[in-house]
């Protein structure tokens, strides 16, 4: 074998033993810690849907308590704003990761990039341009907050 053909070889290897950490490098982090975060939306353990179409979400009181309510089925989560519910679509509008509930300036945060939006789902802080989507229906009965995908 020739030099030039084993150096050929060589940076053949290099290039392809180095391909899985570049893609690697450049997918979206969406994998969850073992560590639970309580600003990180937590899927509910199933939604209900009554006969107009509302989606029940949880307790008011969970809401209250934690800040916010999330279904991981239909990617919605509500937070409170002012004296109503807020139902968004928690996808951040710059690069698709998901956005996170962070009680302490009550606000949504995305981690990829530092976007953030308040809780009707307006931009405050870029990247991102575009809002939040919302969900216009949303209703408290019984305890139970619902919200109507359109």
């Amino acid at each position: 074998m020739e030099r030039r053909e084993f150096l050929g070889w060589v940076g053949t290897g290099m290039v392809a033993g180095s391909l899985p950490v570049a893609i690697a490098a450049c997918t979206p982090n969406n994998d969850s810690n073992s560590d639970t975060d309580s600003s990180s939306p937590l899927p509910l353990a199933s939604s209900t849907i009554d006969s107009e179409g509302f989606i029940a979400l949880g307790a008011v009181t969970d809401l209250e308590e934690r800040g916010f309510l999330y279904d991981s089925q239909a990617n919605i989560i509500v937070v409170r704003n002012g004296a109503t519910f807020s139902a968004l679509n928690p996808t951040c509008t710059h690069h698709q990761c998901p956005v996170e509930w962070d009680l302490a300036v009550a606000m949504l945060s995305c981690p990829c990039h530092g976007s953030k939006f308040a809780t009707d789902g307006t931009v405050v802080t870029g990247p991102a341009t575009e809002n939040l989507a919302s969900y216009i229906q949303v209703k408290a009965v019984d305890n139970m907050v619902w919200v109507k995908p359109s």
